[in-house]
């Protein structure tokens, strides 16, 4: 019985670097488990910019310069962005603005009062 996991530890992990690795995945799994909201959008991020690294090599192919390539690169990504915003947020966003707004006057009557008692402190 131990000679078979034996056997099969040993086609798994064949060398050193494979060893470290799997000891390396296992904490990184947990992290993301715990962070996972939190990282998710900078996986996504690296995820999209790993994917567009073939965009910018094909526009290299087609003989534009760095500058140029940047920009297509940079305005594929923030339309890309802004239409994930006006798709998904579209709503909550409208919420938020009607709450703020809302917010607003109780601001100002909370700062109103703050202004004339601060008067008052000097006056006094």
């Amino acid at each position: 019985m131990f000679d078979q996991i034996n056997t099969l530890l040993n086609k798994i992990f064949s060398n050193e670097e494979s060893v470290i690795f799997s000891l390396l995945i296992f904490p990184l799994f947990i992290s993301f488990i715990i962070f996972g909201g939190i990282l998710t959008p900078f996986i996504v991020s690296l995820i999209f910019a790993y994917l567009l690294i073939g965009l910018s090599k094909n526009f290299f192919k087609y003989g534009l310069s760095d500058f140029v390539s940047l920009l297509f690169h940079m305005s594929f990504l923030f339309l890309t962005g802004l239409g994930f915003f006006c798709l998904v947020d579209t709503i909550n966003f409208s919420q938020k603005t009607q709450a703020f707004f809302l917010e607003v006057p109780i601001w100002l009557k909370t700062l109103e009062v703050m202004l004339k008692t601060w008067c008052n402190q000097i006056r006094n």
